[in-house]
């Protein structure tokens, strides 16, 4: 697993991990979970990731262990049965599919009654994407040539209400700003300040329930 140190030292990847840990409850599904750091932390987790075996085997060979019980999988196809997840986690995941809808069916299908979705996704509509648009460059973060869709708060939140979930929260994260987080003050700041404005937020996070 990558430093949690080094994960985190950026103010608005802080801020998402910490939102999100604090949603997860009772068993849960870590959705392209990669290596876990997100999600590890909560003892009822199990990953599913694309991740090639090879990957597992050298990740175990150098730290010893796999932080969290992975089963190799696509996300359009979840190999589980129904209603057995209290909580699905879809962190920056619904930005690489060409069909949303279809990962959405399954999330529906393996929650249980009212059991709870949380969808993290980068905002297209940040000041940074914006302004980088502007000056055509690309933001490195919500507009990369891996992500087929880009998302807003407003077009997120429809898909998902669309797919049978009820928006129940919207949380900010903040601003990158990388050539500051070394200084901790400076990161509390913008972190507050992030909670004024959608424009001021790197990601979009919702938690959601399912309506069956």
């Amino acid at each position: 697993m990558r430093n949690e140190r080094d994960y985190i030292k950026f103010p608005f990847v802080e801020k998402m991990v910490k939102t999100v840990r604090k949603e997860l409850e009772g068993v849960v599904l870590d959705v392209g979970c990669g290596d876990g750091i997100v999600t590890y932390k909560h003892k009822k987790t199990i990953g599913i990731d694309i991740l090639e075996k090879k990957y597992i085997k050298e990740h175990k060979i150098e730290y010893g262990f796999f932080p969290i019980p992975i089963v190799k999988g696509d996300a359009h196809c979840l190999p589980f049965n129904r209603c057995i997840f209290d909580t699905v986690l879809l962190s920056h995941i619904l930005e690489h599919s060409d069909n949303s809808n279809i990962i959405l069916s399954e999330v529906k299908r393996v929650l249980k009654p009212s059991g709870k979705i949380i969808v993290v996704s980068p905002n297209s509509h940040s000041l940074k994407s914006f302004m980088f648009s502007r000056m055509g460059i690309n933001d490195k973060y919500a507009f990369v040539p891996e992500h087929k869709r880009f998302f807003t708060f407003t077009s997120l939140k429809k898909i998902l209400e669309n797919n049978g979930f009820k928006i129940e929260k919207e949380e900010n994260t903040c601003l990158d700003i990388s050539l500051f987080h070394k200084f901790s003050f400076i990161m509390r700041m913008f972190q507050k300040l992030g909670n004024l404005n959608k424009i001021l937020s790197m990601d979009i996070i919702l938690v959601g329930r399912n309506t069956n």
